[in-house]
């Protein structure tokens, strides 16, 4: 099949609700692309007693996407914000977006940072995410054959069979501020899941 890969990178996140009643927050990311035969979940490192404000130093995330499933709109990247608790992870919030419309880079020098709002269930979205991306170039491969619930792991949370399952789907987010080089400030509240900003000053390293 025509496939080609998609590399991530996570920054940051900012604003994000703190559901720690007695304690700085522990915040770690899942990220997994669904629609597709890729499969893999990578998980960040844990950002100790980070609260609010986690940020992530690791290698990219590489995703192989089946090239037609991104043509007819099938894939979505998801980006989940978990606490991690002694006895009991728990949901912050998470980022949903349908991977074509995140603008095409490929072969570009300066690859965009893009950031999205944190969607949180049955309340209004809080927070956003910061991520490095880059498409590869196309090429062809055999459909994967990967174990049932394979996961790439740069940090084992402490309890992660006990995460919270997924819940009813949130909406997509969608696209409200298009930059070049300037960083995120901080913003108010917002209505809806949305791209906040993307620039192309910051390369994958």
């Amino acid at each position: 099949m025509d496939c080609r890969t998609l590399e991530i990178r996570l920054l940051s996140a900012d604003q994000i609700k703190n559901v720690n009643n007695f304690s700085t927050m522990d915040v770690y990311a899942v990220v997994s692309v669904s629609g597709g035969a890729d499969k893999h979940k990578f998980i960040t490192p844990i950002h100790k007693n980070c609260g609010t404000h986690p940020r992530w130093n690791h290698p990219p995330f590489t995703f192989t996407l089946d090239d037609a499933a991104l043509n007819q709109n099938r894939l979505t990247l998801k980006i989940k914000l978990i606490s991690d608790r002694t006895l009991k992870e728990t949901k912050i919030g998470k980022v949903v977006i349908p991977v074509s419309q995140l603008p095409e880079n490929s072969g570009k020098d300066n690859l965009p940072y893009v950031t999205y709002t944190v969607l949180r269930p049955k309340e209004k979205p809080q927070g956003y995410v910061t991520f490095v991306y880059k498409f590869g170039e196309k090429f062809w491969a055999p459909l994967p054959v990967q174990p049932k619930a394979q996961k790439e792991v740069l940090e084992q949370p402490r309890s992660l069979m006990s995460m919270p399952q997924p819940q009813a789907e949130y909406e997509y987010s969608s696209l409200l501020h298009l930059s070049y080089g300037y960083p995120l400030q901080p913003q108010a509240e917002y209505e809806h899941s949305s791209i906040v900003q993307q620039s192309y000053e910051y390369p994958i390293q």
